[in-house]
This record gives C-alpha cells, sequence and structure tokens, in this order.
C-alpha cells in the first residue's frame, strides 16, 4: 500500500512538474511591409468617384479617396506583430459620378497587386478586380454597384510566410 501511495504521489509530482515546464522566452516581434498597388482605367474614374478602405501601419484602418486625374493608387505599409497572424488588404468603393454619360460604351477596369514580405518570406498577388469592356452607358450604374466593395487580402504568420486570404473584409 505504501508503495502505492508513493508511486502516486510521486506520479503526480512529475505531471504538475512537467506542466509547469514552458519557454521563458518573449514570443518575437515580426516586422512585415506589404505595398497595395490598384491601377483604374481612365473610363472609370470618369464615371466613378473612387475610395479605398484599407489595413495601414501596425494594424489601424484607413479610407482614401483616389484623387482625380490619376490611374493609380498606390501605398505602402509596415505592421509590426508577435503571437499571432494578421491579414493586411484593401477594399475598392465606387460612387457613381452624378455626371451625364456622354459615350454609349466604356471600359471599366480595375487591377490589383498586393506585394508583401517578411524576414523569411516574399510574395506577390494580383487580382483583377473589375474587367468590363464596352459596357453600355445604360449599363455603367449597375456594373459600378455590382463590383463596389470587393475586397483583397493577405495573412501573414507570426512564422513570417505569407498567403491570400480569400475572406479577407475591412470596414470602417
Amino acid at each position: 500500500m505504501k508503495k502505492t501511495l508513493f508511486a502516486l504521489f510521486a506520479l503526480t509530482c512529475m505531471t504538475l512538474g512537467l506542466t509547469a515546464c514552458g519557454s521563458d522566452e518573449p514570443e518575437k516581434t515580426v516586422t512585415a511591409t506589404a505595398t497595395y498597388q490598384i491601377d483604374f482605367s481612365e473610363d472609370l474614374l470618369e464615371v466613378a468617384n473612387v475610395a479605398v478602405v484599407y489595413i495601414a501601419d501596425n494594424g489601424q484602418v484607413s479610407i482614401e479617396n483616389v484623387p482625380a486625374g490619376t490611374t493609380q493608387w498606390l501605398r505602402q505599409v509596415t505592421c509590426d506583430f508577435k503571437g499571432k497572424s494578421i491579414d493586411v488588404g484593401f477594399k475598392v468603393v465606387y460612387t457613381l459620378k452624378n455626371n451625364e454619360l456622354t459615350r454609349s460604351n466604356y471600359e471599366l477596369e480595375t487591377e490589383a497587386k498586393i506585394t508583401a514580405g517578411t524576414p523569411t518570406s516574399h510574395r506577390v498577388f494580383e487580382m483583377t478586380m473589375l474587367d468590363e469592356d464596352e459596357v453600355r452607358a445604360n449599363k455603367v450604374a449597375e456594373t459600378i454597384t455590382r463590383n463596389s466593395n470587393k475586397a483583397f487580402g493577405v495573412n501573414i504568420t507570426r512564422e513570417g510566410s505569407i498567403e491570400r486570404n480569400n475572406n479577407f473584409t475591412v470596414s470602417i
């Protein structure tokens, strides 16, 4: 009986001792950079105002209007994180302008690219967000509405790997 109790006590002490063991090393901080590039057709910018809602430096959400007269929006962000993965990316919001459409057809296009990097990985992702050729004037509003709020993002793990995130979303 004494041997059984001693064995049970020893087993309990060993179990408690093993569960207390852990790493005293602090979690390391990973720095990731992402460059967002979005190219718009001139026709799209003629008929719609465009805003970009995006994950900015250190995970904060920002919104910017694409300036008139420019067909490219470009932004680089840096995020420091530890202990978990992070999502970076953006969504494009189109708002139809209140002007008369003067032509019978429009080419409405948006091409996007995210270039992401960590100390251990570098990846480039591309996405066609809108690609409508010869949109008749009476279908422009419908096309703009249908394609607004499309998101594009990537996930960066704490180990530094980078993967496309098909479920990415961002909102203000």
